[in-house]
């Protein structure tokens, strides 16, 4: 059975091209288009890893990471921080403040994120 890798992204067409490179990769993908979405969604369907980008309207990812490794039941679902900035910005220290696992500049290329992922569910 293929692992399951959840998307989690306000910007619909990014979400489509990672589940387009996920797919080709051989994941199964479901995916959400805000912080509280996941957070429901990973209630019923527990993913295999979570790909959560930093900035969304509403919940940041920042703030949906920190509230699914305080949960008992989420915790242990490795999550990798996406962004579309670079790793000087700052951003990698506040992944690892709200518990992420992994953080990802978007722009580093697909076939390095799925080498991260692999790292971390295979």
């Amino acid at each position: 059975m293929a692992k399951s890798i959840l998307i989690v992204d306000d910007d619909a067409l990014n979400r489509e091209l990672l589940q387009t490179v996920l797919k080709r990769a051989g994941y199964t993908v479901l995916q959400a288009n805000s912080g509280k979405s996941a957070i429901s969604l990973v209630e019923t369907e527990i993913p295999n890893l979570i790909l959560l980008d930093v900035r969304m309207v509403g919940m940041s990812g920042y703030e949906v990471c920190k509230h699914l490794k305080s949960n008992p039941q989420t915790k242990a679902i490795p999550v990798i921080m996406l962004t579309a900035y670079d790793e000087k910005s700052g951003e990698r220290e506040h992944a690892e403040e709200a518990g992420a696992d992994d953080f990802f500049p978007k722009m580093r290329g697909w076939q390095v994120l799925i080498e991260h992922i692999q790292k971390l569910i295979n």
